[in-house]
């Protein structure tokens, strides 16, 4: 199981990219992973979204559904509301885009990640 307070090294060991920002401002991000995962997965996301990156969608996803299925209740809240209720539902509705992303994203969601979109969104 996949413990929060190991969260961020589960991100960084995950997408090393993500190193260099967590380490230029450790003392901000090491007690609150929400702002971590936000300021890097949640963009990410949203920038191989719109560069139709649909290889690394894939890892991403597949990183996504594995913390749903294997974290513990604070891994599992971070990740629906970080990536499922901050990233698609706030951010693209707000756009109003979300249809538009909701069809293309659906492709990569495991079940588990479905079934949080749906219970945020009413998508589906």
């Amino acid at each position: 199981m996949y413990k929060f307070s190991d969260s961020i090294d589960l991100l960084i060991d995950k997408f090393p990219i993500f190193k260099k920002t967590y380490e230029e401002d450790i003392d901000y991000y090491k007690d609150i992973p929400y702002v971590f995962y936000n300021d890097t997965l949640g963009q990410y996301v949203l920038d191989r979204v719109s560069a139709r990156d649909e290889d690394e969608l894939i890892v991403i996803f597949d990183y996504i559904e594995d913390m749903f299925l294997h974290g513990d209740e604070y891994v599992i809240n971070m990740v629906g509301v970080v990536i499922v209720e901050d990233r698609f539902f706030y951010d693209m509705y707000c756009k109003e885009e979300l249809t538009e992303y909701t069809k293309y994203l659906s492709q990569f969601f495991g079940e588990l990640t479905m079934k949080s979109f749906k219970e945020c969104t009413g998508v589906f």
